[in-house]
């Protein structure tokens, strides 16, 4: 199996290598979201998985507790979690990046307290805070040690600053590669589609990081692979997603998304780790400073970065991704004002379950919206 499909192939299966790791007598850290430090998870010898949610998955199990204003992914993870789909995980991280993920931590305790169901994970809440203030360093460092010890204890083994080192220098090289992928992206024109790059991000979340970065050097060492797409060159921006079907389907209205400022697009290979500094110190330097989370403060520089980088790259138009009760509504309305000031069109995608059963609508108004654009390229 050659290219892109490689990568494909791994998100389809997307929990194998983690079960065959726990198989064969190891241990499974899952996570959500993208603000985990997966290299103290390494360096414990551990197999980090970040679990991908479902907007449009049915969520009975989830229903009878959780009420229905919540984020759609969070609630389809947590009706995942119910099911038992992740029972093989040895502990289940959730860090404090937003209001609908913290409070599944509570549900999940209290599903814990009650003692159902009964196949429920360890539960581990990595309480970091992202205000950029020296106090914050310091009791982030503090949080990411007692995060430490967890792994510790989970491995049944010290984690030494060896092992951390080995472990950033692993994680770093993937975030060169995919810093690789991501000028192929902003190419003029585009070298690769915004739903091939998903899919490369997505499966470094899901196999030991030394192998997929065996895997990018294989794609980019082929040129062949890399074609140029004359379209539309968007931005997307809004709820994270965790497939590529909306990807496709509006890279099949004669687009090309870009880039994107969710936690599974191209953030996952900017700002490394030190490699030169107390381990530990900078990992929270990293996870603090340069956070992929919809918490970073102040929210003014996560959207003077989005501006500069559309401004930088020629976008000719930004798509909105918003479901109901997501998270992303609270500065939809500022992000939008800001992009049309500066004379870039807009388009807002809401969702429901059946959106990708009935995609007609959909294609509808996204060729509407790409035929309308004035293309700076």
């Amino acid at each position: 199996m050659k290219g892109f499909k490689t990568f494909s192939q791994a998100n389809k299966n997307r929990y194998s290598e983690a079960e065959k790791w726990k198989a064969s007598g190891g241990k499974v850290v899952g996570y959500i979201s993208g603000g985990v430090p997966e290299e103290i998870i390494m360096a414990a010898g551990l197999f980090p998985l970040r679990l991908a949610g479902d907007i449009h998955r049915e969520t009975s199990l989830a229903d009878d507790y959780m009420e229905f204003n919540f984020d759609p992914i969070v609630r389809s993870l947590y009706d995942m979690l119910l099911s038992g789909e992740f029972d093989f995980l040895d502990c289940l991280v959730i860090p404090h990046i937003s209001d609908s993920i913290f409070k599944l931590y509570y549900y999940l305790m209290e599903n814990k307290r009650k003692g159902y169901p009964p196949h429920l994970p360890d539960v581990y809440l990595l309480d970091l805070l992202y205000t950029k203030w020296w106090q914050t360093g310091r009791y982030n460092l503090a949080r990411l040690h007692d995060f430490k010890k967890k792994m510790e204890a989970i491995a049944g083994q010290a984690v030494s600053d060896e092992d951390l080192g080995d472990a950033i220098a692993t994680v770093n090289e993937n975030r060169r590669l995919m810093r690789a992928i991501t000028r192929k992206r902003r190419h003029f024109p585009p070298l690769i589609s915004g739903a091939d790059a998903l899919e490369i991000v997505a499966a470094s979340t899901v196999m030991k990081k030394a192998d997929h970065n065996l895997l990018l050097k294989n794609l980019l060492d082929d040129e062949n692979l890399f074609t140029p797409k004359a379209s539309a060159r968007l931005m997307f921006s809004g709820n994270p997603l965790d497939g590529t079907d909306l990807y496709r389907l509006i890279e099949g209205c004669d687009a090309t998304i870009i880039f994107e400022n969710h936690d599974w697009g191209s953030w996952q290979g900017d700002h490394e780790v030190a490699e030169d500094e107390d381990p530990m110190s900078a990992i929270s330097e990293k996870y603090h400073l340069h956070a992929i989370s919809p918490r970073v403060f102040p929210a003014a520089e996560c959207h003077h970065e989005m501006l500069t980088t559309a401004t930088e790259t020629a976008v000719d138009g930004v798509i909105f991704f918003v479901p109901p009760h997501s998270a992303a509504s609270w500065d939809y309305p500022e992000k939008k004002e800001k992009f049309e000031r500066e004379g870039m069109k807009t388009l807002l995608i809401q969702s429901d379950k059946d959106m990708l059963r009935n995609t007609k609508p959909v294609v509808e108004i996204v060729q509407d919206f790409v035929s309308g654009l004035e293309r700076l390229i």
